[in-house]
């Protein structure tokens, strides 16, 4: 009996290497992967999920438009966007049989939490907040992020800092530690008819561009100390 695996899209979408990276974990006998994404979602968005029927089930559920509104008053900007709500997303995990279904933020762990309590599903959570990014979150948000995370049965954690993070919410699940990698696949150097340069994976060496305000917590220290072990070990990383 095969164990199905269930993946909420964040915000509604997948990146071109997140649907390259299910589809591989479909083709790990004895898993069965089924992803959640906006009925409205871009067809480039999971190009390559739907060319092999049976590799993974593609879901397509509507979402409740919101307005959000993201502040840093200290680095002085406001982002505002329209974020989208899986709101039934309990229902079709109950309704697949779902195992386990990982998810990405507090709002979809509380809209899930329904299909643990009524239909058994395992629900994982990925994490990528960190104590810089939550310093300016108001107090009760934060409560309820807390709350919502400690709801889960385990957490990825994608950098140390994101574990620090879940220490400081009283987080007492099994977490393991991953990251996000880049996929040259999806995300390779145009070659065109004009050019002779070499391809990435011709070149002496990889050029990674950190792109980001050097501020504590953030994780650049960590991103500067990795490109230093890589440097060692396999090729040459440019800062």
């Amino acid at each position: 009996m095969s164990l199905k695996v269930g993946f909420l899209a964040p915000e509604g979408e997948v990146l071109p290497y997140y649907a390259a990276r299910l589809k591989a974990l479909s083709e790990v006998a004895g898993i069965e992967v089924v992803v959640y994404v906006d009925k409205a979602i871009h067809p480039n968005a999971i190009e390559g999920l739907e060319e092999s029927p049976g590799a993974v089930r593609v879901v397509r559920i509507s979402h409740l438009r919101v307005p959000s509104h993201r502040r840093a008053k200290d680095l002085g900007y406001t982002v505002s966007v329209r974020r989208g709500i899986p709101c039934s997303i309990a229902f079709h995990c109950i309704g697949d049989r779902l195992d386990i279904l990982v998810v990405c933020n507090a709002t979809q762990m509380l809209l899930a939490k329904a299909a643990a309590v009524f239909g058994g599903v395992s629900l994982a959570l990925i994490v990528e907040d960190t104590l810089h990014a939550t310093r300016l979150m108001p107090s009760w948000l934060k409560r309820i992020k807390a709350v919502a995370y400690r709801m889960s049965d385990s957490a990825f954690a994608f950098s140390e800092e994101a574990k620090a993070f879940l220490a400081s919410i009283g987080y007492r699940r099994e977490i393991f530690r991953t990251s996000w990698s880049l996929d040259f696949e999806a995300f390779r150097r145009a070659v065109t008819a004009s050019t002779n340069r070499p391809s990435v994976r011709e070149a002496e060496g990889v050029k990674f561009l950190f792109l980001g305000r050097l501020v504590p917590l953030k994780g650049s220290w960590s991103c500067w100390m990795h490109g230093s072990i890589v440097r060692r070990h396999s090729m040459a990383v440019h800062p």
